[in-house]
Order: C-alpha cells, then structure tokens, then sequence
C-alpha cells in the first residue's frame, strides 16, 4: 500500500509540525471520503438483488454475503474515515460494482431499454478494468510483500472477477 502524502500529513506526530503543513494538504486530510450516489444505488442493488441471484436457496451464510459484501463495505469505511484502504479491497470493491451494473445492463437489455443497457454496460466495463488494475497491481506488489493482504480478501476478488467474465 502506497503511503501519499496527505497520508504522512495526517499522521503528523506534533501539534507544530501540523501548523508547518501547506494549508491546502491540511484540508485534504480533512476531507472524508464520500461515497458517490452511482456508487450507493450500485451496492445497495448488488446487496439487495444480486446477491440472492447467486444463491438458489436463500442462505444468509453466503460467501457473497458473509465475505465480499462485508469487505467492500470495509473498504469504504476504510476509505470514508482513514482516506485509503488496500489495493485488493479496492479491486473486490471495484469488482461487485461491476458486477452490479453488468445485471442492471442485463436487466434493461431484456427490457428493451438499450440506451439504459448501453449506459450500464459502459459503467460496468469502466469499474472491471478498475478491478483488473488494482488485482493486477495487489498481486505484483503485494502479495509478496511485508504487510500481505489476506487470503479470503484475493480468493473473494479473483472469485468476483470470474462472475463478471461468466455473467457478461
């Protein structure tokens, strides 16, 4: 995970070393991460319909539900608060946005609603890049490295990245 520097800026170890900050990298520190509303109504669909097209028989104990949505619900709390979260978090997060909007272009193709169908599946292509980026990127850089991201967390993304392949 790369440190930037409105990362070392809020973890500034004095009160003077605080005051000696660009004003303008100290605001950015401040700035919480807010989720846009693409991005709510796309979680809030894959939560709510998505996720129960995966399961034949409704099981709460779903790894869809248990492990992928609590992680990228994870990852934007991460993101929310702290300004950052890491890369194979990211990627899984990118990944069940793609997924979710691959459905919703999937739903209004069979409803004949193309330019509806066009627009989703330009959405859902643009964040599953994104997911093949930062797993591209995880797998390079921090698999191996000192601080590994957990298991279940690459095992939840390549998972996820499968779905797309299979459900677009």
């Amino acid at each position: 995970l790369q440190t930037t520097k409105a990362d070392k800026l809020c973890k500034a170890s004095t009160p003077d070393e605080t005051w000696r900050l660009d004003y303008n990298e100290l605001l950015h520190c401040l700035e919480p991460y807010v989720v846009p509303g693409q991005e709510r109504f796309l979680m809030d669909h894959y939560r709510n319909r998505v996720v129960n097209l995966f399961c034949v028989i409704d099981n709460g104990k779903s790894p869809w539900k248990t492990i992928h949505l609590p992680r990228v619900l994870q990852c934007v709390g991460e993101l929310s608060f702290g300004g950052s979260t890491t890369r194979i978090r990211n990627a899984l997060r990118n990944a069940l946005l793609s997924i979710s909007a691959f459905y919703l272009s999937n739903d209004h193709k069979t409803s004949e609603r193309e330019d509806e169908a066009k627009r989703w599946g330009n959405v859902a292509s643009r964040y599953r890049c994104d997911a093949i980026g930062l797993l591209k990127q995880a797998v390079e850089s921090d698999l191996y490295g000192g601080e590994r991201p957990r298991y279940k967390e690459f095992l939840a993304t390549m998972l996820s990245m499968i779905t797309i392949n299979v459900s677009h």
